[in-house]
């Protein structure tokens, strides 16, 4: 049995994340081993680099105000924001038509939410502390 799984074992695959300074994951990097050199495979997160170079999210973390700030912004632009607690339920829920904008965190209890921005028809999910 042992001279069967020994060669097998040899064969396997290792995955590392890239996250970016807001703590989302925006790479993951396959790596394959086997007879023969290792090979790497970069996957990118399914919802990564679509909008993400266009939007600026600061303080995270933050005490009460959150800066959302669009760098590629069109007066024809779609966007819509929502915040939900980890449990799910919906806390914010708008529309945005500038370039900038402010939401106020102050009155939420200390914890993590989920920020997603909808940017015509492109959906992006950001982690955001509240301490």
């Amino acid at each position: 049995m042992a001279a069967i799984l020994l060669p097998l074992a040899s064969y396997g695959q290792r995955i590392t994340y890239s996250y970016d300074v807001t703590g989302n994951r925006i790479l993951r990097q396959m790596e394959t081993r086997g007879a023969q050199s290792p090979r790497k495979k970069n996957v990118e997160n399914q919802n990564a680099g679509h909008i993400t170079p266009s939007v600026s999210i600061s303080p995270n973390p933050t005490n009460g105000p959150l800066n959302i700030c669009f760098s590629q912004w069109n007066d024809g632009n779609e966007c819509r924001l929502s915040l939900s607690n980890m449990a799910g339920q919906v806390l914010i829920d708008q529309s945005i038509n500038s370039i900038k904008t402010t939401l106020d965190l102050s009155s939420y209890s200390v914890g993590y939410y989920l920020l997603q921005i909808e940017l015509n028809g492109e959906k992006e999910t950001y982690k955001i502390i509240r301490k």
